[in-house]
């Protein structure tokens, strides 16, 4: 049984029910194999914008980080046998859940296109920055706290 609180989902890829995982470190594994950021990875996921080799990858690691032994070939089987469109739902599940979101698909929240929505990404507000100009004409900034 998947351990949601550990970032795992359970899932059907190709014909069989498996457990697939993502941790942080697992995270920063596929942004720095696929050199993309996270949120930009997730948004290319959300709109359809991903490719075989996004998929083939966050696919990997989370089995392997699940324990699971096989190939790259048995990944790709699985992604031809289960269908991209499926796996995009199953990375975004992923994602979901690595974040700390439930584990959510897309439950009739895609877009007109049929694309899942983004997971929710926690991110820092920025920081408001003034700007000062002094005598001379320089200017100078700030950011408040």
């Amino acid at each position: 049984m998947a351990k949601v609180l550990r970032g795992e989902i359970e899932a059907e890829l190709g014909g069989e029910k498996r457990t697939l995982r993502l941790g942080i470190g697992d995270l920063e594994d596929i942004e720095d194999r696929l050199k993309v950021g996270l949120l930009e990875l997730i948004q290319m996921l959300a709109q359809g914008r991903y490719r075989i080799g996004h998929l083939r990858e966050i696919m990997t690691t989370a089995l392997r980080a699940a324990g699971w032994k096989g190939t790259d070939d048995d990944v790709r089987d699985m992604i031809r046998a289960s269908g991209p469109g499926e796996c995009q739902v199953i990375c975004v599940r992923l994602f979901n859940v690595a974040l700390g979101n439930e584990d959510k698909g897309f439950d009739g929240d895609e877009d007109e296109a049929g694309n899942a929505p983004a997971p929710a990404v926690k991110e820092n507000p920025p920081k408001e920055s003034t700007q000062k100009t002094s005598r001379s004409g320089a200017i100078s900034k700030s950011a408040a706290a």
